[in-house]
């Protein structure tokens, strides 16, 4: 049976604003396939970088692809090596965007592989890094139109979490590898108002401790050190982080929670790198929860992704946090494709529309996007691959925001009546409705006005979506 879910949590009411909202999903060459990197584009489209694994030739090329407002593949880009490459980190920079990753050449070597795209999709440049054993995390876009790799690399001397500076011609600018007195793996390099760099880091402290803990490491714009800072044991995981209005920052972790399981956590800090405030998201509803990425939001709030296990522990889907300039909740949502049972989602940024857009793979098998409105909310439907779709479970409400009549549509597997419930966002049961066709009309007169969360169940298959009343 073809299941699809769509799931959400509000906390704090309010209207959905955004344009297009729509889910996708992608697989190439038959093997493993990641999605790494989102970004929109002047366009309102979208820049994607990916990883896509081949079972007959056992290569791991990465991909930058360009897809529309809607969704549609504008076209994609797949860049080879005569061995495995692993990564896909692309990012807009001036004349179209960059791809890094990273390539093995022998037990001994790993090479740095960054390569320049055009707005069409064609090759520009290419920049390889081919001294020791080499790994790339993260890119970026500077200001003069050029790229920062972050990577744990080999330059004279033992390996270690550097940077790379290319100009807007992938030429080299400088390599700096930091001599830190720990064990630290780099996660996630930004650039700093000032033109420098902060890149997060997860480490072994010093002293011989075996808690991890995470790090900060600031930078002027020629890669020297300004500061470091660490946070301790208490947050102990991080792949994330991003640069706040203020020039303070904020790093998605994860820690241990009450119960002994993971729980995705928001560290923000000053300029400095001094700690402000953490917040912790322990929900019921998750067994357990891990933030792989944050971003911020136009009104200074945060919009966080990651992956989440379900109490029943049968399902462990993407999940989207979204929290006011205090880290405080508002609301929290998840998603699982087709056939799915687990996604996580690796990339989240806020769209001009002021809805979101996420990026990651599902059961590590296929890139999975997410475009959700303000609230976190979407028109379900999954297309696979860049232009055929896949008939799925479907249900809309119209209008929406209504007054008191709502017109009800949906697909769903089986036969017979199909049971929806009407719930407010406390949780509490406000109608039901048991539906032989697949449109009826709905009479909601005598709720107050307010958002509404609706599930629509027939054939062990559930659907749901939201809606506002007036």
């Amino acid at each position: 049976m073809n299941m699809r879910l769509v799931w959400f949590v509000c906390l704090a009411a309010g209207v959905a604003t955004a344009g297009p909202t729509f889910e996708r999903t992608w697989r190439w060459n038959g093997g493993s396939n990641y999605g790494w990197t989102v970004d929109e584009t002047a366009d309102r489209g979208y820049l994607v970088g990916a990883e896509a694994g081949d079972t007959v030739f056992h290569r791991q090329p990465i991909r930058a692809m360009r897809i529309d407002s809607l969704g549609d593949t504008l076209w994609t880009h797949a860049f080879t090596a005569t061995k495995d490459l692993s990564g896909g980190y692309a990012c807009v920079i001036s004349g179209g965007c960059a791809l890094a990753g990273t390539c093995p050449v022998t037990v001994a070597r790993s090479d740095v592989l960054v390569f320049g795209v055009t707005p069409d999709g064609d090759s520009a440049w290419s920049f390889t890094y081919s001294q020791g054993y080499n790994v790339v995390y993260d890119a970026a876009s500077t200001p003069d139109g050029g790229v920062v790799v972050l990577g744990q690399l080999t330059a004279g001397g033992p390996s270690g979490p550097g940077l790379i500076r290319l100009d807007s011609a992938g030429a080299l600018v400088w390599l700096k590898v930091f001599g830190l007195p720990y064990q630290a793996y780099p996660r996630t390099v930004q650039v700093t108002p000032d033109r420098g760099f902060i890149i997060s880091l997860q480490s072994r402290p010093p002293g011989g401790s075996f808690a991890d803990s995470i790090w900060l490491l600031r930078t002027d714009s020629l890669g020297d050190t300004l500061w470091t800072r660490n946070y301790g044991s208490r947050v102990p995981r991080t792949y994330s982080m991003c640069v706040t209005p203020d020039g303070g920052f904020a790093v998605g972790a994860t820690a241990v929670g009450s119960g002994g399981h993971d729980v995705g956590c928001l560290l923000r800090t000053n300029a400095e790198g001094e700690s402000l405030w953490t917040r912790r998201y322990e929900l019921d509803t998750f067994f357990a929860s891990e933030v792989r990425a944050v971003s911020v939001t136009h009104d200074h709030g945060f919009i966080l992704a990651g992956t989440a296990t379900y109490m029943t522990g049968l399902s462990t889907p993407l999940w989207l946090l979204r929290t006011d300039s205090a880290g405080n909740m508002l609301w929290y949502t998840a998603f699982l494709p087709s056939s799915a049972r687990t996604a996580i989602g690796r990339d989240v940024k806020e769209t001009a529309d002021h809805g979101f857009v996420v990026i990651g793979d599902a059961d590590s098998m296929r890139v999975y996007f997410v475009k959700t409105d303000s609230l976190g909310g979407f028109v379900p439907g999954v297309a696979e691959g860049p232009h055929s779709a896949v008939a799925g479970p479907v249900l809309t409400a119209s209008p929406n925001p209504a007054n008191r009549y709502v017109r009800i549509r949906y697909v769903l597997p089986g036969t017979g009546r199909a049971q929806l419930r009407i719930r407010d966002v406390a949780g509490r049961l406000a109608r039901t409705f048991s539906l032989s066709s697949n449109e009826a009309t709905l009479d909601l007169g005598g709720l107050p006005a307010g958002i509404y969360l609706f599930d629509l169940r027939r054939a062990g298959c559930t659907v749901r979506g939201r809606l506002s009343l007036n």
